[in-house]
């Protein structure tokens, strides 16, 4: 895959030199994720990189009785100016703005923006229920399998009004990951997940200057008949499991609000909800890179995806 970049940049101090990379489609503007990505890299002092994909044309062989096609390079020059408008348009302000067309799939291209990525910003597109939830969308695949955060910003999203609305984190926590010992976390997949996801939604928290929700759901196992005093000490246990879990982040980030809200039920149900007053969910992914899909069907987060209110941080 091969890089057709046109750069427009200057000098700048930042972190780690990771920059913001936002997905840019020409045949379908992503205005919201644009904004999105361009407050990102001015609130983290980054630089922004806006990548657009160009796939290659495939062409008939001439060749008689060869039922074959080999690709050929594109005509890159709409999606070249296309990205120079979207930069002065929306990123004029920002000190070190890069515009990079791609030869490749939407998919191949981001993901590989992504190697060097502080995060990766895209907007959903609808392509119909069924392709989508068969196939996968773009942002399905490139959240399920990218390195780095990935955040999804619904079409027509605007920031308008929801600059005092909260930061809200889902945790996939069960009472057994919980319980441990001398204070000391163990290596645990789920805990690590969390955690990641905590440091993440903190630091949003933190910068936008908003209470951060910690929300953590779960629904009585089918198989076992609980009672509701089964029930009631259940959740005493898990709140003041998850209130000692915080601790940490409570601790280093005392001038954020953090409010916690164990919710009996469906994850799902819970999440949709908290979306629909947040101004930024985040959730960790638990699905493996390699799968090239994205997410199991099935997945919470990909019913997230499906159903965006707001924009959606999945965090590797």
């Amino acid at each position: 895959m091969r890089s057709l970049t046109a750069t427009r940049s200057t000098p700048v101090t930042h972190t780690d030199g990771r920059t913001v990379s936002a997905g840019i489609d020409a045949s379908h503007p992503s205005s919201a994720a644009v904004l999105w990505a361009v407050a990102e890299a001015e609130s983290t002092g980054r630089p922004i990189r806006l990548v657009s994909a160009c796939e290659p044309l495939m062409v008939a062989t001439p060749v008689a009785y060869v039922d074959d096609e080999v690709p050929t390079e594109p005509d890159v020059g709409d999606a070249r100016r296309f990205l120079a408008t979207t930069a002065s348009r929306y990123a004029t302000g920002l000190p070190h703005v890069e515009a990079d067309v791609m030869v490749g799939g939407p998919v191949q291209v981001l993901l590989e923006s992504a190697k060097d990525a502080y995060l990766v910003v895209v907007g959903q597109r609808g392509v119909g229920a069924v392709r989508r939830l068969v196939t996968g969308s773009t942002s399905i695949a490139v959240a399920g399998r990218a390195p780095c955060p990935t955040v999804v910003v619904p079409n027509g999203w605007s920031v308008a009004g929801q600059s005092t609305a909260p930061v809200v984190v889902g945790l996939d926590l069960r009472v057994d990951d919980l319980r441990v010992g001398d204070g000391a976390m163990p290596d645990h997949p789920r805990l690590d997940k969390a955690a990641a996801a905590l440091d993440a939604a903190v630091d949003q928290a933190d910068r936008r200057r908003v209470p951060l929700i910690v929300l953590s759901s779960w629904e009585a196992p089918r198989e076992i008949v609980w009672t509701n005093e089964d029930v009631q000490d259940h959740e005493t246990e898990r709140v003041a499991l998850l209130e000692e879990f915080l601790l940490p982040w409570r601790d280093t980030h005392p001038q954020v609000e953090i409010v916690l809200r164990a919710a009996v039920g469906s994850a799902e149900d819970a999440l949709d909800d908290a979306a629909r007053t947040a101004q930024l969910l985040v959730v960790a992914r638990r699905t493996k890179p390699m799968r090239t899909g994205g997410f199991a069907l099935g997945s919470s987060t990909r019913h997230l995806l499906h159903h965006l209110v707001c924009p959606l941080m999945v965090v590797p």
